[in-house]
């Protein structure tokens, strides 16, 4: 005879979505999440931890607590954290550990402009202060002029040795990007140009130019509403000036930096839901770029393909962000042989059947060497809120007739399920249980 110990309870309480507010599921959040990670040097799970959560009526995060330690988010006018506590509540104790604020670009509204983290680990005032910052100058059109960045230490503020500046034409679009390095030589504060954008035409432009990185996939470049069609492009890297193209379809971009007749970086990205920016959604996507290291052979003044990186990554995701399958491939050529690394990241996730939530989400992952995925984390969620603001409601499931089914820590599917502990889910409530 089995005997089952119930070692955890994962209810979904009250929240058996009707059928006309499936498409609101996403307002939905977990208020207790409990998860733990393998260790694959033991070959066993580590201890399960567990994350409690609250929101405010917007859906926005409000507290995170967990073991002895408590999270507060504070958000400015425009939704953007501008505060975040962090407190020891060990006891009761309720100190301060760490306290982050954030300033953000009056223009580009979600940008931080200032990061200042003050440690406390306790005390009443801050032990030391660190943060880091982006000082932004603009023209009399408003228009970005120069950006650098910069780290402060107890107050003192030192800036990088970068700083990117725009120059302007008469209708407002830059007609020049340069990426100077700053020196200092024989006393004196000199600029060296690292590298230039110039000739530019642009795809579309408002003048809130933050970066200009071709050979990044999530680059503003691409995402945001300054983008090139065409430059000239000169590098202190390279021995001559590059071509720069990109091509835009409204779901995905080409790009193509050429020198001479030669490739120097190609990229084309597919996003198969929406053209954004990727931090905004976790969805389905997909991008293979290619990237030539090109080299000069100054015995006969040619340039020559030393190598080339060619890189592919798709991913395929849920309705509410979990990534089911993610695969990224590196395949380097070179002319002493090519080399190929594959890495596959998958989540199996569990949803109730009457709700539609997630209850549980197994990660695995396999590299190239690996004959089968590796377990790498296991996830819990429960309690479940609505924070829809329309205020679609839920009601309560009934679950006396409801199939029993039993998972084993892995996320796999068992029939008939001994000696070990188990994924009891019936309806919609999920046990962790022991079985003997």
């Amino acid at each position: 005879m089995k005997k089952t110990l119930l070692l955890s309870t994962l209810a979904l309480t009250g929240l058996a979505i009707p059928a006309a507010a499936k498409d609101s599921a996403k307002f939905f959040k977990p208020q207790t999440v409990s998860y733990q990670y393998y260790m694959p040097h033991s070959s066993s799970w580590g201890d399960m931890n567990v994350e409690k959560y609250t929101y405010n009526s917007d859906g926005s995060l409000n507290t995170l607590e967990e073991t002895g330690q408590k999270t507060v988010y504070t958000y400015n006018s425009d939704g953007n954290v501008a505060k975040v506590e962090v407190l020891n509540v060990y006891n009761g104790a309720n100190k301060p550990v760490t306290i982050t604020e954030y300033e953000y670009d009056p223009i580009i509204k979600n940008f931080v402009v200032s990061e200042t983290e003050y440690f406390y680990q306790g005390k009443e005032e801050p032990l030391y202060t660190t943060g880091n910052g982006t000082e932004i100058t603009r023209n009399d059109a408003g228009n970005i002029t120069k950006v650098r960045t910069y780290n402060i230490s107890n107050g003192n503020k030192a800036y990088d040795d970068e700083q990117m500046t725009v120059t302007y034409g008469s209708d407002n679009q830059a007609t020049t990007v340069t990426f100077e390095k700053i020196k200092t030589k024989n006393g004196q504060t000199v600029s060296e140009i690292e590298e230039q954008w110039s000739d530019i035409v642009w795809n579309t432009t408002d003048g809130q130019i933050l970066s200009m990185e071709c050979d990044d996939i999530d680059s503003d470049m691409y995402f945001s509403a300054n983008r090139v069609a065409s430059a000239t492009v000169t590098s202190e890297d390279r021995p001559e000036p590059a071509t720069f193209t990109a091509t835009y379809d409204g779901d995905s971009y080409h790009s193509l930096l050429t020198m001479g007749n030669e490739k120097i970086r190609e990229i084309t990205f597919n996003c198969i839901e929406k053209f954004t920016p990727r931090e905004e959604f976790d969805e389905s996507y997909s991008y293979t770029a290619d990237i030539y290291e090109v080299e000069y052979d100054e015995n006969n003044g040619q340039y020559y393909i030393e190598s080339r990186v060619s890189k592919k990554e798709s991913n395929t995701a849920d309705q509410f962000g979990f990534c089911l399958l993610n695969e990224q491939t590196t395949t380097e050529y070179k002319q002493s042989g090519t080399q190929t690394e594959t890495e596959t990241k998958k989540t199996d996730v569990t949803y109730d059947d009457q709700s539609g939530l997630p209850i549980q989400a197994a990660k695995w992952e396999k590299e190239d060497s690996d004959k089968d995925f590796k377990p790498v984390s296991l996830y819990f969620f429960s309690d479940y809120v609505n924070v829809d603001p329309s205020g679609v409601s839920a009601i309560q499931p009934d679950d006396s007739d409801a199939s029993t089914e039993y998972f084993d820590l892995q996320g796999v599917r068992v029939s008939n399920p001994e000696g070990g502990i188990f994924i009891r889910h019936q309806g919609s409530t999920t046990q962790k249980v022991f079985i003997k």
